[in-house]
């Protein structure tokens, strides 16, 4: 997309009149980039000591890669077609022209499943392990179970509920400033309190 776009469809890079319309933007991008679910995953201890600086990397890698997609859109179909359409990325992989992919759609749409699959996984995977912890004298087996169901259930209501997305943003903001600030200054100030104890 980068080699095949148009580079005069992207500048200018940086419009210092648009400033107010980054400002707003903020709320929405602090969601998707909160990186509230590499706690979840990555164990913040002592003989984890390069955890911090992985999460924060892992985090501008994933950001960097959205402004290439986003910029790399934009490039093949104009500011104004990607604004319009639903899914500017997908619209813009099937203009593309690859030598031995037919179908960049479908090829990006294999991956794309498989990187949500790979993500409820992970979530799945740290909720059953955190569980366990809590309840040790559950059996593995049936916490495991029970909360594939729970997911499972709760996959099905969310497929139910119309303005999902909508919704969410209302409440994402304040699950990620939870997760991401007052979580962890929770854990921070508690290790403190029992370091002086």
């Amino acid at each position: 997309m980068l080699t095949q776009g148009t580079k005069y469809n992207i500048l200018p890079f940086f419009n210092t009149s648009e400033i107010k319309n980054y400002a707003k933007t903020m709320k929405d991008l602090i969601i998707p980039f909160g990186g509230s679910e590499i706690l979840l995953i990555i164990p913040f201890t002592a003989k984890n000591k390069k955890s911090p600086k992985i999460a924060f990397f892992t985090i501008m890698f994933i950001g960097l890669f959205y402004i290439l997609i986003v910029e790399s859109s934009i490039m093949i179909l104009g500011i104004n077609n990607a604004i319009l359409m639903n899914d500017a990325f997908i619209e813009a992989i099937k203009i593309t022209e690859a030598p031995v992919i037919e179908r960049m759609d479908l090829f990006y749409l294999t991956f794309g499943l498989s990187n949500l699959i790979s993500g409820l996984i992970s979530i799945f995977s740290a909720i059953v392990e955190f569980t366990c912890k809590i309840f040790p004298k559950i059996k593995r087996y049936f916490i495991v179970l029970t909360i594939a169901i729970i997911l499972f259930v709760t996959c099905l209501f969310s497929l139910n509920v119309q303005y999902l997305d909508e919704l969410y943003s209302e409440f994402a903001i304040y699950l990620v400033l939870i997760s991401s600030f007052l979580i962890p200054m929770t854990i921070f100030i508690l290790a403190k309190l029992k370091k002086r104890a």
